[in-house]
């Protein structure tokens, strides 16, 4: 199946499974709060309205204090957090479906070589049929 034109090694119905099978957890948090007994860095320093969030995908912590997938630092607020939150979690499925599932050249290879293989034993099998041919033309052609 094509997913976002890559290919993939499973079906749209075990694809849908895996997807839904992922757990996904987050919180948003003001810099004043601590993470893990620590504080994380704040690099709007003075700016009240400025958050961080955790985001939890299938085991995969990430700390995030800053807007991803924009260009420069740019803060996160109530107002931005949630519709943040959904695109890198979308970001980190995407990530994790084509780890898990994306067709490996090295698979290409493997299937190359397998045609290959039966190519070059279909030839085999072609050129002993011309050389026993070959050879009952060459006795016919001593007894006339």
């Amino acid at each position: 199946m094509i997913y976002k034109n890559i290919q993939l090694t499973c079906s749209e119905t075990e694809l849908d499974t895996f997807v839904s099978q992922l757990s996904c957890q987050y919180s948003v948090h003001k810099f004043e709060e601590q993470y893990a007994g620590h504080f994380i860095e704040n690099q709007f320093e003075g700016q009240e309205d400025a958050r961080y969030y955790i985001l939890v995908v299938d085991n995969r912590t990430f700390i995030q204090p800053y807007l991803p997938f924009v260009q420069g630092y740019q803060k996160i607020t109530t107002e931005n957090a949630l519709e943040s939150i959904e695109h890198h979690k979308a970001a980190i499925v995407d990530d994790i479906i084509f780890t898990q599932f994306a067709k490996k050249p090295e698979d290409q290879i493997f299937k190359l070589e397998q045609k290959n293989l039966n190519t070059m034993t279909a030839l085999a099998s072609v050129y002993e049929e011309m050389l026993a041919l070959k050879k009952e033309l060459n006795q016919l052609s001593t007894k006339g």
